[in-house]
């Protein structure tokens, strides 16, 4: 599955314009102020309903530069939100000399992960519980499974869908960014509003299960991992 991904992500950046990358460049850079609530649209709409705190200012620091990827009046909107942060609009300016598959490429292919890696791994996260549950569900008709496990998922799916979430919800992104997005670029605009909703609707499940049941195990290799030391 990772190749898979690994291939569609490879595929994407390739095909990504040089604007739209060094736009990737400056939403990434951006991301953190919308986290934490500094960006307004140029009609005045904040990015965020209240400053988001906790997992909900990850999701929106990672949904952000793919939300904002096709902003109504792109250019004059970045040169808005670049004032926030001067120090940005300097680095972004020795950026744009260069080559716009080096450090905007890289820009670019953080933007297309966060959505995709995150939106893929939760639906197959909600297809294996599914799958699980029918198993409980129909221990004494096996035959009934497939149908437990396509009702399980819709309703889960569906579940997620409803989420709040401080950036989609927010007027800045209704207004100025969600109607150009989903007309440019459709199958991003589901993956993004995908993964932000549902990455906020399971992640204190999440955290509970990673926390109490797998005992905080690290899924990272071995050799990766901090060593232990105790006094």
């Amino acid at each position: 599955m990772w190749n898979v991904q690994k291939a569609l992500i490879d595929h994407l950046v390739e095909a990504a314009s040089p604007q739209d990358k060094r736009a990737a460049l400056v939403l990434v850079a951006l991301a953190p102020h919308a986290g934490s609530g500094q960006l307004q649209t140029l009609s005045g709409h904040p990015l965020v309903q209240a400053p988001p705190r906790g997992i909900q200012q990850n999701i929106t620091v990672s949904m952000f530069p793919a939300a904002a990827l096709h902003a109504d009046q792109r250019d004059l909107q970045f040169a808005q939100w670049l004032q926030v942060e001067p120090s940005v609009a300097q680095r972004m300016g020795v950026a744009f000399a260069g080559d716009a598959d080096g450090p905007a490429g890289r820009a670019y292919r953080a933007l297309i992960v966060a959505p995709l890696v995150i939106g893929l791994s939760l639906l197959f996260a909600l297809l294996n519980f599914s799958l699980a549950l029918s198993f409980v569900l129909c221990i004494a008709r096996p035959h009934w499974r497939p149908y437990a496990v396509a009702v399980s998922l819709v309703f889960l799916a569906a579940v997620s869908w409803q989420a709040r979430s401080p950036l989609l919800d927010a007027q800045g992104y209704e207004r100025s960014l969600r109607p150009s997005l989903w007309q440019q670029a459709p199958a991003l605009a589901v993956m993004v509003e995908w993964s932000a909703r549902t990455a906020g609707q399971w992640a204190f499940t999440s955290e509970v299960v990673h926390r109490y049941l797998l005992f905080g195990y690290s899924f990272r290799p071995i050799g990766e991992r901090a060593p232990v030391i105790k006094p």
